[in-house]
């Protein structure tokens, strides 16, 4: 994919606003049924500290069986784990018993994963998570997910990705770096950076106006006051001009920016 196909993509991308995880309950994030071994819950942020779980389980399309169950032959395995206390093991993840006495912490507050490996591939559509079932703890909740899934432990697909409404999503470089991944990295910085402008500031683009080069039109402001979607195609627009005056042929990323400004009215 080159990198206007990879932008293509990206302008597609939402995120859905997520529910609000209560750490007593038993938290259900449901998905499309598909094939998987290997079941990841990745945790970007959390109501405070190191992220914890008392019981990580998955289900398949018909809701019924814990196919995550260390006692089925499953096996759990995470980023990474808070040492020095016994209560608190990768093991925890799966073994049935709730609680925080029974729990998996991880080692920092920075993203972080747990991961169930079944011992066949099945088909699963639901990943069921709480933090403490007993309700003596409520902090250290998940906040920001994704589950992903994998046939292989190699190769991964997002199944569901959740968050609270209005938080930033968190930035981090792709594992392993791939040239695609760097793109949408540096793409998804860009966001979060216009996200960030302050109208108050006396050196903001949306008080002061500001050429692009010296001595040049005013720019910084005209693309500061854009929603992501309208400043997203402009900037498509003006990489593709600067391409072709490259001598690059551009006539089919001009069609697809044409048709996503067709979906963007």
């Amino acid at each position: 994919m080159n990198s206007i196909g990879l932008l293509h993509a990206l302008l597609s991308v939402t995120l859905a606003a997520g529910p609000s995880f209560l750490p007593d309950e038993p938290n259900e994030l449901t998905f499309p049924a598909q094939e998987a071994k290997f079941v990841r819950f990745v945790i970007f942020a959390n109501s405070g500290g190191q992220p914890c779980l008392d019981e990580l389980e998955v289900y398949g399309p018909a809701g019924q069986e814990n196919l995550a169950l260390a006692s089925k032959g499953a096996k759990p395995t995470a980023s990474s784990c808070l040492g020095g206390y016994p209560i608190h093991k990768i093991e925890h993840l799966n073994d049935g018993r709730y609680g925080n006495d029974f729990s998996w912490i991880a080692a920092t507050g920075d993203v972080e994963w747990a991961q169930i490996e079944l011992p066949a591939a099945s088909k699963v559509a639901k990943v069921v998570f709480s933090r403490d079932r007993k309700n003596q703890f409520r902090d250290r909740v998940p906040l920001v997910i994704e589950v992903r899934l994998s046939l292989d432990g190699q190769t991964w697909k997002t199944a569901r990705r959740v968050m609270p409404a209005g938080f930033a999503m968190p930035v981090v470089l792709p594992d392993p770096v791939t040239p695609e991944g760097l793109l949408r990295y540096a793409f998804l910085c860009e966001h979060k950076t216009w996200g960030r402008i302050n109208a108050a500031d006396h050196i903001s683009p949306l008080r002061v106006e500001r050429p692009a080069m010296p001595g040049g039109e005013p720019y910084w402001g005209r693309i500061a006051r854009l929603d992501p979607t309208a400043r997203s195609l402009v900037q498509m627009e003006e990489m593709i001009e600067r391409l072709a005056d490259k001598g690059l042929e551009v006539a089919q990323e001009r069609e697809q920016l044409a048709a996503l400004r067709l979906r963007q009215t």
